[in-house]
């Protein structure tokens, strides 16, 4: 399976790079079925509306945009921000790019990509 995690800018030379800023986003899961791959990212307390997707020469990116919500208060302790967050994914050549489909459920974007139907070889009758 040739599916990595890439730095925007790394994208166009399609060699993985692994960056510290993508270690900070969100958690992401990876699954392969026979059928498809499957991308699921961990985005709680988001719209649908938030999420950004786009394939550009082989990479898969999830833009999750930051809520405009404003509290009220000044922060004495802050643990997590809904910040803007962007990763990057180098498609394997399996992928139908044509047939990419995403929902978002209980707080977790999956992004299904289906993979190439297989083409059967050419059969060739002798006469």
């Amino acid at each position: 399976m040739n599916f990595v995690a890439t730095h925007p800018a790394q994208a166009q030379s399609r060699r993985p790079f692994i960056h510290h800023s993508l270690i900070g986003g969100p958690a992401v899961n990876i699954r392969e079925t026979e059928e498809a791959f499957f991308v699921d990212i961990i985005a709680p307390g988001r719209e649908k509306g938030l999420f950004e997707l786009s394939v550009k020469e082989g990479v898969l990116g999830v833009t999750i945009n930051a809520p405009t919500t404003e509290h009220e208060g000044e922060y004495r302790q802050r643990e997590f921000t809904l910040a803007q967050t962007r990763k990057n994914f180098r498609l394997p050549k399996s992928v139908d790019e044509s047939a990419i489909t995403a929902t978002y459920e209980q707080g977790i974007l999956t992004v299904k990509l289906a993979k190439r139907a297989e083409v059967a070889p050419l059969q060739i009758e002798v006469q």
